[in-house]
């Protein structure tokens, strides 16, 4: 029911105006967060893609800042591609500064720090089941 509900939000993006996209934003950012919640990472990324596609068109980048950090996390977690996915957490955390907050951007940077961990953990579990 959830990924038909998610479905119909990134249907409506490109049939919404502004205020209907911002909301549509927010409603990506909490289908993120169900989808971290239950480990379904491949979704993650048409989520991101689709908030990535609303910024563009708005030229609206506040929220840029956590959709990058959550793109970093589809790709520590999903690909498993440690580099892309630490580039993304430093961009998100990079333009957070430049926005002017510093907190979000110390914020993501921890949050690096602790999926990093808990990947590293994941990864040598995985490797001891071999």
């Amino acid at each position: 029911m959830f990924l038909t509900l998610f479905s119909r939000v990134t249907d409506q993006i490109d049939y919404s105006i502004d205020i209907e996209q911002f909301l549509l934003i927010k409603a990506l950012i909490v289908s993120i967060s169900v989808f971290l919640e239950f480990g379904n990472y491949d979704k993650i990324i048409d989520a991101v893609t689709a908030a990535n596609k609303i910024m563009n068109v708005n030229q609206d980048f506040q929220k840029k800042p956590i959709i990058d950090m959550h793109e970093g996390k589809y790709y520590l977690f999903s690909q498993k591609d440690v580099p892309t996915a630490k580039q993304k957490f430093e961009e998100g955390a990079k333009l957070a500064e430049l926005q002017g907050d510093s907190v979000i951007s110390q914020k993501i940077l921890k949050e690096w720090e602790l999926d990093f961990a808990i990947f590293k953990q994941q990864d040598s579990s995985s490797n001891q089941r071999r």
